[in-house]
């Protein structure tokens, strides 16, 4: 672990805004695309619902894996 100064938590929280903007913006669009997905062809839903979710699972996971490497590298 690095010891904490300003510039580290300033670093690390920058770091954290911006996977944050990265998924939020991911996720937006994957549940557009399903929505549209949806409307074109409903009886598909069971496939598009499963991508959809494990989708999002896996985008939710980048600013988990974020926060960890966070928690990881600086000691407060």
């Amino acid at each position: 672990p690095i010891k904490c100064s300003r510039i580290n938590m300033g670093t690390a929280g920058f770091a954290m805004a911006i996977a944050s903007a990265g998924c939020a913006m991911a996720q937006g669009k994957a549940t557009a695309a399903a929505a549209e997905g949806l409307a074109r062809n409903p009886g598909a839903r069971p496939g598009i619902q499963l991508a959809l979710i494990l989708g999002l699972a896996l985008i939710e996971s980048l600013a988990l894996y974020t926060l960890v490497i966070i928690f990881a590298k600086v000691k407060i």
